[in-house]
């Protein structure tokens, strides 16, 4: 399997284990997006809660080549921590939602 495959089925697994422990509160559902084609995983939840509308994305990633961006986590789950104990090395991680200036203080990617 190459690379690129490999981190696809770790960033699925992982945001799907995340979306099965963490399910909405009804009447919320959350939603699991995977599409393969263009490298975009989320996992959001949507619903109404009394008569205000929810209609929210919680983590983003993107596989950009061989390297993943997670581009929002509004979690309280370290989810590139996940990513790095299912067997992304860090020097494949890029947090995207940090600024460029930051990124080289992280343990993490650059770009």
């Amino acid at each position: 399997m190459d690379r690129t495959n490999q981190f696809s089925a770790i960033i699925k697994r992982v945001l799907q284990d995340y979306a099965d422990y963490h399910l909405g509160t009804p009447p919320l559902q959350t939603e699991v997006v995977f599409d393969d084609e263009r490298g975009h995983y989320l996992v959001g939840e949507m619903g109404w809660d009394g008569d205000r509308r929810v209609d929210a994305i919680y983590i983003h990633v993107d596989l950009i080549g061989d390297m993943v961006w997670l581009q929002r986590n509004r979690t309280d789950i370290r989810i590139a921590e996940e990513m790095v104990n299912a067997g992304i090395p860090r020097d494949h991680i890029v947090l995207g939602f940090k600024p460029p200036s930051v990124r080289p203080d992280t343990d993490y990617a650059v770009a």
